[in-house]
């Protein structure tokens, strides 16, 4: 699917006309006068907060960014399978950083540097040996855990892999 053949066109569309220079604003009252609102824009310093107050742990946007372009390097790397040979494997490792920079809107090297955990990177150059993915289903849920938040079946084979390797 194309982002183009979905509704969030139609809602960054109508966030786009409001006015200010940020995309993504949120209602909040004017500085204790009443019940008068105003639109504060989404800031990376109140998304870190949230996540603290929902988390209650001292993460950040960027360590969820790190997780999820972990998640899909590991994955793609998975997909490839192991390289026959040394300069093969190299070579994936570059498409792989690749298509998660794509995915992420980094290039590359800040890609491989900044958001996808060095192990999982070694592991495969070293040995091949990357996550254990689970067939994929059309429509992917969460997995049951003890856990607060249910992992994708791919967030659970990285976090057992990291255990294992990292």
């Amino acid at each position: 699917h194309v982002i183009a053949e979905t509704p969030l066109v139609e809602i960054i569309e109508e966030l786009m006309v409001q006015p200010g220079q940020r995309l993504f604003k949120y209602p909040a009252q004017a500085n204790g006068r009443g019940s008068r609102k105003v639109m504060k824009p989404v800031t990376a310093g109140a998304v870190n907060r949230y996540l603290r107050e929902i988390l209650g742990e001292r993460l950040t946007s960027k360590d969820l960014r790190t997780f999820g372009g972990t998640v899909r390097a590991a994955t793609i790397l998975a997909d490839i399978g192991p390289a026959r040979s040394a300069a093969e494997a190299k070579r994936n490792v570059v498409l792989a950083c690749k298509l998660v920079a794509a995915e992420l809107g980094n290039t590359p090297a800040i890609c491989r540097k900044a958001y996808i955990h060095p192990a999982v990177l070694e592991a495969y150059e070293r040995s091949g040996r990357t996550v254990e993915t689970p067939p994929r289903r059309r429509s992917p849920e969460p997995v049951a855990s003890e856990e607060p938040v249910g992992w994708y079946p791919e967030e659970l084979a990285l976090i057992r892999f990291l255990e294992r390797y990292g």
